[in-house]
């Protein structure tokens, strides 16, 4: 007679019973949430197509500007090829216009057409700097400004247009808004060239013989940035007009003379005695000689290409 040996049944595990468990109570959920879940997964699924299509666009964006920028450096700022001199009977052109009028069309193309690039700001700039060179002042200013009002004080191509844009104004003889323009980037926190305007509000109110608010700026130079180039420059514009330096005038404190001798000098230079017929007593204020002391009709120095964080093309220069 066989014998049948009945085997138990395997009991299901822990594991199993919990998936299953959480698996209905899953197709419960769904069911019951139907219509507020499938938009959901919808959108997120629309949400993350166009983010990567807006990344995508936006590199092409920067990759195309890039190449185009390439081409522009050959020409402004650094060129890489000598000038062809011009044809028998033309007027021959400077090698920095001819060099601008073959950048402009670029870096205006790259403004243009792909104005949301990490260059456009600095393409703008450079038409700017470019406007300069051909002699277009009113568009240079239309372009200067637009980049200020546009890119904010905390760009540092921002902070270099809005120091140009002062040189311009100084350079078609309007010292009026130059020094009002180089007062606002001094007094701006963010500005990397506050030094630099601080110095050229000292110098142009010294062309306009404006002694005691050319020692002013001066002075704030060498107190706010002592160890800035530019203060150097501004205690030799404070000694030739016979001020008294910033870093003593706080600390001279002048005491009674002793019996039976001289006063005790003035903290400010001793002026000498005006000469006879002379209508003032200190001496006419001497021509500046710092890095901009050419005056106010001179033309605005080469452009920079920013120092710090924005990324220049190829070959930038300096303003």
């Amino acid at each position: 007679m066989a014998y049948k040996i009945k085997v138990a049944p395997k009991p299901v595990s822990t594991n199993q019973e919990a998936a299953i468990h959480w698996l209905d109570r899953w197709v419960a959920w769904e069911t019951a949430h139907r219509r507020l879940l499938w938009p959901l997964v919808i959108g997120a699924v629309c949400l993350i197509l166009a983010g990567g299509g807006g990344w995508g666009w936006w590199w092409w964006q920067n990759n195309q500007a890039a190449q185009i920028a390439g081409q522009a450096a050959q020409y402004y700022p650094a060129p890489t090829e000598a000038v062809k001199p011009a044809p028998a009977g033309e007027q021959p052109k400077s090698p920095m216009a001819e060099r601008c009028e073959k950048a402009l069309p670029l870096y205006r193309q790259i403004s243009d057409r792909y104005g949301y690039s990490r260059l456009a700001p600095l393409a703008l700039y450079y038409q700017a700097n470019c406007q300069v060179e051909l002699g277009k002042f009113d568009d240079a200013q239309a372009l200067y400004s637009k980049v200020i009002n546009r890119y904010g004080p905390s760009k540092t191509v921002a902070q270099l247009a809005a120091l140009r844009l002062g040189y311009l104004y100084a350079h078609q003889g309007d010292r009026a808004r130059a020094i009002q323009q180089f007062q606002q980037l001094s007094q701006q926190p963010t500005a990397a060239n506050r030094d630099e305007a601080l110095y050229e509000v000292g110098r142009l109110r010294e062309t306009e013989n404006d002694r005691d608010g050319a020692l002013a700026a001066y002075q704030a130079v060498q107190k706010e940035f002592s160890k800035s180039p530019w203060s150097s420059e501004a205690a030799a514009r404070i000694k030739a007009l016979g001020g008294a330096s910033a870093a003593t005038t706080p600390s001279v404190s002048v005491g009674p003379a002793p019996a039976g001798a001289a006063p005790a000098p003035s903290p400010t230079a001793t002026v000498a005695p005006a000469s006879p017929g002379s209508s003032t007593a200190h001496p006419s204020p001497a021509p500046p000689t710092g890095p901009a002391s050419s005056g106010a009709t001179q033309k605005p120095p080469p452009a920079a290409a920013p120092r710090t964080t924005t990324p220049a093309p190829a070959g930038g220069g300096q303003p």
